[in-house]
């Protein structure tokens, strides 16, 4: 192979070759096996052909044919790298991902950036919603993936659905949001807990925790609901103003029959001879 040609072919045409790279290729990778070993973007030279990199492969090459060194370390760019191997190269799928992986990492660092201060707004009041109101919404939770930190494109009509929500949609603000779910886990949640005890005292259940109690249960009883709801509150911190008012009207039913009860029994237990 003519010196001319492994010049067109390696650099194609669009790179200046170092005399060391077109004195030396050849040798270098005919006599070692080369392996790629990790990628940075820390920056650097190319070994092979000199030029300034961002993005720098780190490759390792053992011995093949007797040389002066039994290992050589080279730290080269991609295009040298795919020029030099080829395609056929056993590592160049894994060279390639990891190099892909850098480039994506700096797009979304860069669009990031430029996100933070043309939707400054929008990331204003991201800041200001609790991360539950943001976690439990899909859009909104890839939506805030896409402006902190790049991960796409924001398209406008991203923008609009989003600016859309943020003046028609309420939102309860970090501060408020905190008290609401306190409120809810420590009053809420045990008047719950009070009721179901009442519903179980009044039909007699003595297993209220074991699984099937609830299929066990009568088809009037309203162990089942309340049961289910309970499990609902504690797992989503949240009631519907249905599940309120059905509670509600649970307890006083349940509050009446317990009334009622006491009062059959003492009339019962008062007309016993003695």
């Amino acid at each position: 192979m003519s010196q001319k040609y492994i010049k067109q072919q390696q650099s194609n045409g669009n790179s200046s070759i170092s005399r060391r790279w077109k004195l030396d290729i050849k040798n270098t990778i005919n006599d070692y096996n080369y392996t790629f070993q990790s990628a940075h973007a820390a920056g650097g030279k190319c070994d092979f052909c000199g030029n300034s990199l961002i993005y720098v492969a780190e490759i390792k090459g053992i011995q093949t044919k007797p040389t002066s060194s039994p290992i050589q370390n080279h730290s080269i760019g991609f295009d040298c790298l795919q020029l030099v191997f080829g395609r056929q190269w056993n590592d160049y799928r894994k060279a390639k991902r990891e190099i892909d992986k850098l480039k994506f990492q700096a797009a979304c660092k860069k669009r990031a950036a430029e996100y933070l201060v043309r939707y400054k707004d929008i990331i204003e009041w991201f800041n200001s919603l609790h991360s539950d109101n943001i976690n439990n919404n899909n859009f909104l939770f890839n939506m805030k993936d896409v402006l902190f930190n790049g991960s796409r494109v924001f398209t406008i009509a991203m923008e609009g659905v989003l600016r859309r929500k943020m003046t028609t949609q309420k939102m309860i603000p970090a501060d408020e949001y905190d008290k609401k779910i306190s409120h809810h886990r420590n009053i809420v949640i045990p008047r719950i807990k009070t009721l179901i005890s009442l519903i179980c005292e009044v039909e007699g259940i003595r297993h209220p925790d074991d699984p099937m109690t609830a299929s066990r249960c009568d088809k009037w009883s309203a162990f089942p609901f309340v049961n289910s709801v309970y499990t609902q509150a504690k797992t989503l911190n949240r009631l519907t103003e249905n599940q309120i008012k059905a509670l509600n009207g649970i307890h006083v039913k349940y509050t009446k029959m317990k009334k009622d009860r006491a009062v059959q029994k003492s009339v019962s237990v008062a007309g016993i001879p003695f």
